[in-house]
């Protein structure tokens, strides 16, 4: 039985998400999120410009981004958990994955 486990706000790192941002069928995932947020959330999780990554309002919306397209990525390789489970923020990201949310 596998588990996917999301976490939350404190995992943020530079960098992260950074070899998912490239894979086409996740594009419109990244362009929902930017047209949300009014932001690159792929140049905040990649270069964290002025460290903005340190302040909440960026972070957790990148970061549930991020955990969303490792879910996908996950779950488009045929990867699928009987467990589900989430850390503050990646409740979300979890419930998400669990049918409840759509993204």
């Amino acid at each position: 039985m596998d588990a996917f486990v999301f976490p939350g706000q404190g995992s943020q790192r530079r960098g992260m998400g950074a070899d998912l941002f490239d894979l086409i069928e996740f594009r419109r995932i990244e362009q929902c999120a930017e047209s949300l947020l009014g932001y690159s959330v792929r140049t905040i999780c990649r270069e964290n410009p002025n460290d903005v990554l340190r302040q909440t309002e960026y972070t957790q919306p990148c970061l549930y981004v991020v955990n969303a397209l490792h879910y996908y990525s996950a779950y488009s390789a045929g990867r699928r958990a009987h467990y589900l489970a989430g850390h503050s923020l990646g409740e979300y990201n979890a419930l998400l994955a669990a049918g409840a949310l759509i993204f």
